[in-house]
C-alpha cells in the first residue's frame, strides 16, 4: 500500500523545485515560498517549480505530519487559486518521468 505521507520532490540543480502535489504547493506558497512555473504532461497532469528556500524542508515535514500544518485558511485559498490559474493557462505540454 502506497505510504500516504510520501509526496514526490524532485530537485533541479537550478534553485528550483518540483511537486505534482497540488496542495503541497499551495501550502509552500501561503508560506511564503515563490511558484515559479507550472507544467502540464501529455496526461493533463500538473507540475509545479516553486524556488527553494531554507525552510522548504522544514515546511514539507510539517505539511506530512498533519497538526503542525496550520495556514491561514484565506491565505491558502488565493495560493490555490494562484496554481490553479498558472496550471490552466500552461499551453506548454512537457514530458517527465514519475
Amino acid at each position: 500500500m502506497p505510504d500516504p505521507t510520501h509526496i514526490p520532490l524532485l530537485g533541479s540543480g537550478d534553485g528550483r523545485f518540483y511537486t505534482d502535489s497540488l496542495y503541497l504547493a499551495a501550502f509552500l506558497v501561503a508560506h511564503g515560498v515563490r511558484v515559479e512555473s507550472a507544467e502540464t504532461d501529455a496526461w493533463g497532469r500538473h507540475r509545479f517549480g516553486l524556488r527553494d528556500a531554507p525552510e522548504r524542508e522544514r515546511l514539507v515535514r510539517r505539511f506530512r505530519i498533519g497538526p503542525q500544518a496550520l495556514v491561514d485558511a484565506r491565505t491558502f485559498m488565493y495560493a490555490l487559486e494562484e496554481l490553479k490559474d498558472r496550471a490552466n493557462r500552461t499551453r506548454r505540454i512537457v514530458r517527465y518521468d514519475d
